[in-house]
């Protein structure tokens, strides 16, 4: 007797949730929780106009093994997502196909509970560690990169 399996998708696109960076700005952060910082595009640090420490770079390296440095660290940016808000260490970089990367420092504050779907969409509950607040949000698809924002980058160097 032949039964039919499911079978996982080749290639799911990323998932990405509405978040407000210190109450001023809000972008969409891609949600990945095997990244080990969270990480803001340096264009999106200038608009903050927060502090950033340039000791504090880190060498990062990506999946194809290539290693690049961050500009530095933003020692403590509120970030809310409705009634839940996190203050978080954050690393700038100065070119990235995203605005902002939601990583696991991000969802292990948060406490994260999460239902995952096989059409690679997501309900996030998240848990503010010091209020006690939740919310439960769904994440969106990320767009493919041919429509996108272009890439953040910045002319001069720090």
């Amino acid at each position: 007797m032949d039964h039919e399996h499911l079978v996982a998708e080749l290639a799911l696109p990323l998932q990405m949730i509405e978040v407000t960076l210190d109450g001023t700005i809000t972008v969409m952060g891609i949600m990945d929780t095997g990244c080990q910082v969270i990480i803001i595009c340096s264009n999106i640090w200038e608009k903050l106009g927060t502090p950033m420490k340039h000791e504090q770079v880190m060498f990062m390296e990506l999946a194809n093994g290539q290693a690049n440095a961050t500009m530095g660290t933003s020692p403590s940016i509120c970030f809310s997502v409705g009634e839940v808000s996190l203050y978080c260490l954050v690393q700038v970089v100065r070119n990235s196909p995203f605005k902002c990367l939601l990583s696991l420092p991000f969802t292990l504050l948060e406490s994260t509970k999460c239902q995952e779907f096989l059409d690679g969409s997501a309900h996030l509950l998240f848990t503010d560690p010091n209020t006690g607040a939740s919310i439960t949000v769904l994440t969106h698809a990320k767009k493919s990169s041919k429509c996108c924002h272009p890439p953040c980058s910045h002319e001069e160097d720090f």
